[in-house]
């Protein structure tokens, strides 16, 4: 009978499931608030401890094992608008990682126990697996990892009794601005952006915004806060309708003076953020 010491299990499981939610976290452009994640690793760890325990078979169940990692991203990405693609992104850097450990546990004589790593081989091995495994999965999440490593916050805007959540991206060069008011300019994406407008989101068409402005100022909750802002771009130069929020928060801290503009456009190719600011 092979003996499995219980420490090593967590300290292994809890360190490769750190690095895996981390490098997720980067892919996926998610904030990395390093404290959840390593909270989602200990859990992590919990569950492999788990795994061989006497009379705890059910928990090799599949569904079982996707709780877990469910579990653990919630845990580490919590606030995070797009929580469904740091899940996808997690199980499919977890197989990644997975399949780089199982070969070096091969070569090493060792391998998996109960379904959870457990690796007794040399820790610099282990490092070199890692550094292997994440050159490997970055350059063939290459483009995603490139939008992750770009300054994303998340954005929370109240008008009236709505208010809508997104992930935003930060633009130093963003010189867009209120004429007006001197407002800053946050550009948000239509669909998006219509969940401030209630009701009157079937009026809202960012690509007429002269039209929109007209219709929705004969509206009572939209009267002083509506604007059409100036802008020039490569394409050309235009104009794009803009609504002031009662309130507006990024990353949990109020932000005042702030417009919300409306673009048709999408603004992100793989959805990473709905908004530039």
């Amino acid at each position: 009978m092979e003996t499995i010491y219980i420490d090593t299990l967590f300290f292994i499981n809890f360190i490769t499931d750190y690095f895996i939610l981390l490098c997720a976290g980067k892919i996926a452009g998610a904030r990395l608030r390093r404290g959840w994640i390593a909270l989602g690793a200990a859990l992590g760890g919990v569950y492999a401890c788990l795994c061989v325990l006497p009379g705890m078979e059910f928990a090799l169940h599949p569904l079982v094992k996707l709780a877990a990692a469910v579990g653990m991203c919630l845990t580490a990405f919590f606030r995070e608008a797009r929580l469904l693609r740091c899940v996808l992104i997690f199980l499919a850097v977890s197989a990644g990682f997975g399949g780089a450990l199982w070969a070096v546990s091969i070569l090493g004589g060792a391998g998996a126990r109960g379904g959870v790593v457990y690796f007794p081989i040399n820790g610099k091995v282990l490092v070199l697996t890692f550094a292997l495994a994440y050159w490997v999965l970055t350059r063939i999440f290459g483009r995603f990892q490139r939008t992750g490593r770009q300054e994303v916050h998340t954005v929370e805007a109240v008008l009236g009794d709505r208010r809508v959540s997104f992930p935003a991206l930060r633009d130093t060069g963003n010189s867009l601005y209120d004429p007006m008011s001197n407002s800053g300019v946050l550009v948000c994406e239509q669909q998006t952006a219509a969940a401030l407008f209630g009701e009157s989101a079937a009026l809202l068409d960012a690509a007429d915004p002269a039209r929109t402005m007209e219709r929705l100022g004969e509206r009572r909750e939209f009267a002083g806060r509506l604007r059409l802002i100036p802008f020039s771009s490569v394409g050309g130069t235009g104009l794009l309708l803009a609504v002031r929020p009662d309130r507006i928060t990024i990353d949990g801290a109020a932000e005042d003076n702030i417009l919300i503009a409306v673009t048709p456009n999408s603004l992100s190719a793989f959805g990473a953020y709905h908004a530039i600011y």
